[in-house]
């Protein structure tokens, strides 16, 4: 999660957050279906892992219950440490 920081643009917002995106955003999330490579992008303006979108995500696109399903993540940001995030996939049926 997070975006590139380019020389030319990294404003503050009013809690002093890095912001480095026009828009105000400061990170996403990506997910890739791993079947058809479709990508789908949520920007966020906190780094605070985004649960509730993830598992909102899974519910509507998920694999069906027949399917082994399978969470991958980069293991170095804020949601492979993430005991919410971990839970929620365990929730979800996801490994």
């Amino acid at each position: 999660m997070g975006f590139v920081r380019g020389s030319m643009y990294a404003g503050k917002d009013e809690d002093r957050h890095t912001v480095t995106s026009l828009d105000g955003y400061n990170s996403y999330i990506v997910i890739v279906d791993r079947a058809t490579r479709y990508t789908w992008v949520f920007l966020s303006k906190t780094k605070t892992p985004k649960i509730d979108t993830i598992t909102t995500f899974l519910k509507i696109h998920g694999a069906s219950l027949l399917q082994q399903k399978y969470i991958r993540t980069d293991e170095g940001g804020e949601l492979w440490r993430s005991h919410h995030f971990h839970k929620a996939m365990h929730y979800t049926g996801y490994i």
